[in-house]
């Protein structure tokens, strides 16, 4: 399998970033498809073996992502993903 290199200047099509940002979320969730309290969401409990890459994916696309959906630092934590993965992202929490 060969990786495409992506340009960093444009984020990804909606239907791509859709794709990155289900399959990252997915991965992030225990078998059960219920997210388990006692598993830090630093590491995947999915089956996806190339994680790294698929987070790294799911950085280039969230903050876009985000804007498009209307989608909170808040919603995102809901979901499972680390403060240091949504930082990286670009995605901080709002201070009133």
């Amino acid at each position: 399998m060969t990786r495409r290199r992506q340009d960093h200047s444009q984020p990804a099509g909606q239907a791509e970033q859709t794709e990155v940002v289900r399959r990252y979320l997915a991965a992030l969730q225990p078998r059960s498809g219920t997210p388990d309290p006692r598993v830090g969401s630093e590491q995947p409990t999915g089956d996806d073996r190339d994680f790294p890459v698929l987070e790294e994916a799911f950085v280039e696309v969230a903050a876009h992502y985000s804007r498009a959906e209307h989608l909170s630092y808040a919603a995102w934590r809901a979901t499972g993903v680390s403060p240091s993965v949504l930082g990286r992202a670009g995605i901080s929490p709002r201070r009133r």
